[in-house]
């Protein structure tokens, strides 16, 4: 199932056991670069497995460690309907924003997206949607403060 991948995918990542040395991460400039699983300290039979797992739910994707790839898959840059197992990368990003102190629950969503909530044109001339705050839409509900 396609909508497994992201979690599953973090899941596998947390599984692999570290030998040695840690590299310095690599940033990619116009793609990764691409290592063999010993050289960026992952076991290649755990890398096999998690490749023969991932390829069950068909869709694209790729491992990365220490900023190089290690596994990819798919394409890409094709589009998947995820539905709900993009919950938990939205909160964990969201989570991080917080602790790094870029964002507070209480911010206006529209402070980071000014174009929420439109189209259709018609939801800006409401009001409502300057007072739509990251908390509400993390939590999905219309409560401004937790109780």
């Amino acid at each position: 199932m396609k909508t497994r991948l992201a979690t599953t995918l973090l899941l596998l990542l947390l599984r692999f056991s570290a030998q040695g040395s840690e590299p310095e991460p690599a940033w990619p400039a116009a793609d990764w670069l691409t290592s063999a699983p010993a050289e960026v300290g992952i076991d290649g039979t755990k890398r096999a497995q998690a490749r023969d797992y991932a390829l069950t739910g068909g869709g694209s994707g790729c491992i990365i460690r220490h900023g190089q790839r290690i596994l990819a898959w798919g394409d890409p840059k094709q589009l998947y309907d995820l539905k709900s197992s993009s919950k938990s990368i939205g909160v964990t990003v969201l989570g991080l924003a917080m602790a790094d102190g870029k964002v507070k629950l209480d911010d206006p969503a529209k402070r980071f997206h000014p174009g929420f909530g439109v189209p259709p044109d018609e939801n800006a001339q409401t009001g409502w949607l300057d007072r739509i705050t990251l908390r509400m839409l993390a939590s999905q509900t219309d409560r401004h403060r937790t109780r």
